[in-house]
C-alpha cells in the first residue's frame, strides 16, 4: 500500500474519532505514523500543544509547521498551554497521577490525545478515555469507543 494513502487514511479516522469523542488514546508500534497523524490533524482543528513524557522534541515530519505547535516543557508544565488547543501526550509509558489528573478534568472541555506504543503499560487508563485507537503501518483501527457503548446500552 502506498505510504501517503495509508497516512491518509489514518488522518481521515483519527480526524472523525475527534469530532464525537474528547480523550483518546492511540496505540501502536514505533513508526505506525501515531505522532505525525496526532500532529497533522491537531493542526488541521485550530492548533496544538505538545508534551513529550520522554523529553523528545517535536518529530521531525511536521517540523515546516513548527510555529503553531506549542511545546509543553514537562507533563507537570501542561497548564502553560493555551485551554483552546488540542493537547498531545506522547511516549507515555506508565500512569502517573498528573496523568490520571488530567483525563478526569471534565470542566475545561480540552481534548486530549495519549500516545503509547504499549497499551498493556497504560491499561488503567481505559476506563478512563472515550476512545482507543489501534495504529498498524498501512491503517488504524477503532478498537474501542464510550460513544458505541452508550449506543449498545439504550
Amino acid at each position: 500500500m502506498d505510504p501517503l494513502f495509508a497516512f491518509a487514511v489514518k488522518e481521515e479516522i483519527l480526524r472523525n474519532v475527534l469530532k464525537t469523542h474528547r480523550t483518546l488514546l492511540l496505540s501502536g508500534w514505533h513508526g505506525t505514523g501515531k505522532t505525525t497523524t496526532a500532529l497533522k490533524t491537531g493542526l488541521e482543528t485550530g492548533g496544538v500543544a505538545y508534551c513529550s513524557e520522554a523529553g523528545n522534541g517535536i518529530p521531525f515530519p511536521v517540523d515546516q509547521d513548527k510555529e503553531d505547535i506549542v511545546v509543553v516543557r514537562g507533563f507537570s508544565e501542561r497548564e502553560s498551554a493555551p485551554p483552546d488547543r488540542l493537547l498531545i501526550v506522547d511516549d507515555v509509558t506508565q500512569v502517573t497521577p498528573p496523568l490520571v489528573s488530567l483525563l478526569g478534568d471534565e470542566g475545561d472541555g480540552r481534548k486530549v490525545i495519549i500516545i503509547t506504543t504499549v497499551l498493556v503499560a497504560v491499561k488503567e487508563l481505559l476506563s478512563r478515555v472515550d476512545a482507543v485507537v489501534r495504529f498498524k503501518h498501512t491503517t488504524a483501527e477503532l478498537l474501542h469507543s464510550r460513544l458505541h457503548d452508550l449506543h449498545a446500552r439504550n
